[in-house]
């Protein structure tokens, strides 16, 4: 996912793709051989493919030295910058134009706090999520093709995994020291809620932009043992360094954009 993707800008190019494509080539569209959005009655299922294309994500997270006389626990915010995510769902409408989802996808994110001494390495994460989409009773394009749609969803995420790096600076004649601990977070969930566009492609095929904005209904919790990967040249002090523990606490939020292609059956 490219880092830090406006939702209006992509919204409104999500629009004005789709308003050429099906305006400029007869050929590259295929005709439709029933009436449009059949495959949003109700009864009919689909599977579907997501794409990560954008996101806009920040994370609040709290990091605390175990046992130790290190002062106050450091309070940490930065971004979440977006390196791919792909995911999987079910979809089956339960009335006309609202449909039921259920599936999962996995992200990568690159996180930057902003502090020289405390660094989070790429995260990843897996989310299990159950939502809903409603399609608005309008229809775009001279084809009637182009349909926008609100959407919302309950996410549960098992686990965050990535590697926090500490450094230490210290005064001549010892060397600064770096840290380095893997963090394995606590499940938490989150709530989204969001909207984008769907195109009929063919009788089957709906392809779909769309987003959501997603709150943490808690935190991701852990403790991290440290490796010291740097040492600072002093026997003693680089004894009390290794293998030191840190509580960390993590609040994910922000937008998140995709693509979605569904096959409908």
């Amino acid at each position: 996912m490219p880092p830090r993707f406006l939702i209006a800008v992509p919204l409104a190019l999500g629009a004005g793709v789709c308003s050429s494509c099906a305006s400029s080539s007869d050929k590259v569209i295929p005709e439709l051989t029933e009436e449009p959005w059949r495959l949003t009655r109700k009864g009919t299922s689909a599977v579907s493919l997501n794409l990560g294309v954008g996101s806009d994500y920040s994370v609040d997270s709290t990091v605390a030295v175990v046992g130790a006389n290190f002062g106050e626990p450091s309070q940490l915010y930065g971004d979440m910058i977006g390196r791919y995510g792909i995911g999987v769902q079910f979809e089956h409408f339960v009335l006309d134009d609202w449909m039921m989802f259920i599936g999962g996808d996995h992200r990568v994110f690159e996180p930057d706090l902003g502090d020289p001494n405390i660094t989070f390495g790429e995260a990843s994460q897996t989310e299990y999520f159950l939502g809903t989409r409603y399609y608005l009773p309008m229809r775009w394009l001279d084809s009637q093709r182009l349909r926008p749609f609100l959407q919302s969803k309950l996410t549960h995420i098992p686990k965050v995994k990535f590697d926090m790096t500490t450094r230490l600076e210290f005064d001549p004649p010892l060397n600064d020291a770096v840290m380095v601990a893997p963090y394995s977070g606590s499940d938490y969930w989150s709530l989204g809620a969001g909207g984008g566009l769907t195109y009929q492609f063919t009788d089957s095929l709906l392809l779909s932009w769309g987003f959501f904005y997603e709150w943490p209904l808690g935190t991701s919790e852990g403790r991290s043992k440290s490796e010291l990967v740097e040492a600072t040249g002093n026997e003693f002090v680089d004894n009390l360094l290794d293998g030191l523990e840190y509580d960390v606490e993590i609040k994910p939020q922000g937008w998140i954009a995709y693509l979605n292609l569904s096959y409908a059956f």
